[in-house]
């Protein structure tokens, strides 16, 4: 029996678990597997790592690089491929698929510089849709935006500290289900991806929004689409115009003036 109580429990613990981690390919999951054994054993990670046998080098396989439907978003990442042979070692991998608000958190688990292209007011419309996932997503990109450094480990270790071992091993669960990573030749673009999900739960909460919160959501942002403008025309057919004050006014006025985002 091992005793974490123990040196010698915990020397123990990392000989015989290092060797298994070896067996693990490399990429964000054998980085967590390293970091639980590093939190277990008060072992720095880099002190595991001379532990683990050097990988022998083997050809990758083919990555897909035929670009996903993104008229949909969320076809594309609820559906559940139908199980398949696999013929040979090298047919071309497919992505992870998550749901949207999941797949958000995957990816800027992975590539924290994607909060860069948010804006306080796209993390609020997220926050509407009242979605587990995305509140969570919310949390970690105030986060990432307070500390543009960070990398996915110190995400996790702030993680524990601040929201407990369960939400920490729930954030790294997530991380660890985008572990199929296109290699860095390839022309896959998470950015875009990233942009294209965003887009896509922006129109849902749009249209799912009360009159008065829409319009101060939109008086917000620097620019409206096409369907936040037929949203806000619904919006107004539905305002009681003998209730409208002058503050409400200024909110449509506004909204008028916004440049048009194609």
């Amino acid at each position: 029996d091992l005793s974490m109580d123990t040196l010698d429990g915990k020397a123990r613990l990392s000989k015989l678990a290092a060797p298994l981690i070896n067996r693990i390919p490399e990429g964000v999951f054998r980085e967590l597997m390293l970091s639980s054994l590093s939190a277990k054993t008060g072992v720095e990670p880099d002190t595991l790592k001379s532990l683990i046998s050097p990988k022998q080098e083997e050809t990758p396989p083919a990555w897909d690089e035929s670009p996903p439907d993104y008229d949909d978003v969320a076809d594309y990442y609820n559906t559940v491929d139908e199980p398949r042979p696999q013929t040979t070692r090298t047919k071309a991998l497919k992505r992870v698929k998550l749901p949207p608000e999941r797949a958000l958190v995957a990816l800027l688990c992975n590539d924290p510089s994607l909060a860069r292209n948010l804006s306080q007011g796209d993390i609020e419309t997220l926050r509407s849709l009242e979605h587990e996932d995305l509140n969570l997503f919310a949390d970690l990109a105030e986060l990432v935006e307070q500390y543009p450094d960070y990398t996915l480990n110190h995400i996790l270790g702030y993680w524990r500290g601040i929201h407990g071992q369960e939400q920490a091993e729930l954030l790294a669960e997530i991380a660890a289900s985008d572990l199929l990573q296109p290699p860095k030749t390839s022309s896959h673009d998470n950015q875009r991806e990233f942009a294209d999900i965003l887009a896509s739960l922006h129109r849902k909460a749009i249209e799912r929004m009360p009159a008065d919160l829409l319009l101060q959501t939109l008086a917000e942002q620097e620019a409206v689409t096409i369907n936040d403008l037929k949203c806000f025309t619904r919006a107004w057919q539905r305002l009681d115009m003998a209730k409208i004050d002058e503050a409400t006014l200024e909110l449509i006025n506004k909204i008028r003036r916004k440049p048009r985002q194609t």
